[in-house]
């Protein structure tokens, strides 16, 4: 039968499967004993150091959670390495509509997002970072863009008539769209 195993902390018992806690930032030192015993009663002890380093944080600031299309986003990127001595990131920039990409950059993006259909699009914007030490964070935000209204004067005849001229939905009408809901109408001072 294999010896029995009791592995110790020096800070308290860790089982199996705990995990170590990350820093909040550079590293943490983790020493970590051995103890063997076997059936006689014999023991033998080994000491082991693990370092345990901090993720970067991947922040950007806030976004709108929903617009109207078209959107150009102004993103302020503040992420983080987290480690004093090796302070450089490398960044990816994901843009999504629904599953799929649209583009990836590693500057921060300014992008436009449209949307030229009836119904909202949801967009993702995922940013990945990783430190020198080679640890991962990713933030993800979504956007729903809506369909922008379209403005458009239909007119039912001429747009000349001797007076009274009476505008009514027998003379003007609106585009009708399915994003589009309801209509105000209003006669401007004469022009010229």
């Amino acid at each position: 039968t294999p010896p029995q195993t009791n592995w110790t902390s020096l800070s308290g018992t860790i089982s199996t499967t705990t995990t170590l806690p990350a820093p909040a930032v550079d590293s943490q030192s983790y020493t970590i004993r051995l103890i063997i015993t076997d059936s006689r009663g014999c023991a033998d002890t080994a000491f082991r150091t693990f370092y345990v380093l901090a993720k970067p944080t991947a922040r950007f600031g806030s976004l709108p959670t929903q617009v109207c299309a078209p959107f150009t986003l102004n993103i302020a990127d503040s992420s983080q390495s987290n480690l004093t001595t090796l302070p450089n990131l490398v960044k990816s920039w994901k843009l999504f509509r629904g599953a799929a990409l649209i583009q990836t950059q590693t500057t921060t993006p300014n992008w436009t997002l449209t949307n030229t259909g009836t119904i909202d699009s949801t967009y993702s914007i995922r940013l990945w970072v990783v430190n020198e030490a080679g640890c991962v964070d990713s933030l993800t935000k979504n956007i729903v863009v809506r369909p922008n209204a379209v403005a458009s004067i239909i007119a039912n005849g001429g747009l000349s008539q001797c007076a009274p001229f009476v505008f009514g939905s027998s003379t003007l009408s609106a585009l009708s769209l399915a994003q589009n809901g309801s209509s105000s109408w209003t006669v401007l001072s004469p022009s010229g």
